[in-house]
């Protein structure tokens, strides 16, 4: 686990009340051990301290993300867009929700798209054939109403907007 990580711990342990040591745990996780599920768990405990700073929310969001858990995720973000009057958290928080989306979309038509291929032994020439073959009800867009692209090659799907997965 990491030196640095126990003697975080072993503050904490002296000093319960204070959120910035699980927070640094939570970073020396995230940052140096890329240890995104011990990072969440660190900034869940963080959050559950009185006086936590409301940046430690985004950190627990940002980490189940790289987690590939999008829905919780999506949840997260849109919580935090949701609590928040401070306009520069909710174009943060706006930001995320549009990835995360993204994220969760593209990985909702690859997994449609291996479907397709299993039950056809080829992978769709378009992203509407999914639909018409009954393995998704509507094609997702993103959350400005574009459609994903789709390259009928590879069967790789990407987000036509600033982020790519």
């Amino acid at each position: 686990m990491g030196k640095a990580i126990r003697i975080l711990e072993i503050g904490w342990e002296k000093n319960p009340d204070q959120w910035i040591l699980p927070l640094e745990a939570g970073h020396y996780a995230e940052f140096l051990l890329k240890d995104y599920e011990l990072a969440r768990k660190y900034y869940q405990i963080a959050m559950q301290i009185e006086g936590v700073p409301d940046f430690v929310e985004r950190k627990v969001a940002a980490s189940t993300f790289e987690l590939g858990d999008y829905k919780a995720s999506l949840q997260h973000w849109l919580e935090i867009y949701e609590d928040t009057e401070d306009p520069r958290v909710k174009k943060i928080a706006n930001n995320h929700i549009y990835r995360t989306k993204a994220a969760l979309d593209i990985e909702t038509l690859g997994k449609a798209v291996s479907i397709y291929q299993e039950r056809f032994g080829n992978i769709p020439q378009k992203l509407t054939q999914l639909v018409t073959a009954g393995i998704l009800p509507i094609l997702p867009q993103d959350l400005d109403g574009e459609e994903y692209a789709y390259d009928p090659q590879t069967g790789e799907v990407t987000a036509k907007t600033w982020w790519k997965r």
